[in-house]
């Protein structure tokens, strides 16, 4: 119950009709994560490189990313879900105890 929760947007293509349904989805992403307590979005359509042909010619090898496709996602990711717990301290400074019955009262939990 006190999980935290990051959502992930779809990264913006040179396609404009794939760019509409990325859109409604980051923007779906948003309106989740308003209404749940500890759900964050990783919004890769707003600050995400976008997944264009350059892109894919360097990090896309039949169909799947790359080993450095993979590192690249895997850093942007760890980048920011970092900017988030940064942001939100409180949100975080308990999250080891979950699952236990240890906690302090005076942090919010």
């Amino acid at each position: 119950p006190k999980a935290r929760f990051f959502l992930v947007t779809m990264p913006r293509s040179a396609d404009g009709e794939t760019d509409t349904d990325a859109s409604r989805h980051a923007q779906l992403m948003r309106d989740v994560a308003a209404k749940f307590e500890f759900t964050y979005v990783i919004d890769l359509f707003r600050y995400g490189p976008a997944y264009d042909e350059n892109f894919h010619y360097n990090f896309y090898l039949g169909g799947h990313l790359t080993p450095s496709g993979y590192l690249l996602t895997a850093q942007m990711f760890m980048s920011y879900i970092d900017y988030i717990i940064r942001n939100n301290p409180d949100d975080f400074a308990q999250v080891g105890f979950i699952g236990t019955p240890w906690h302090s009262k005076k942090r919010k939990w």
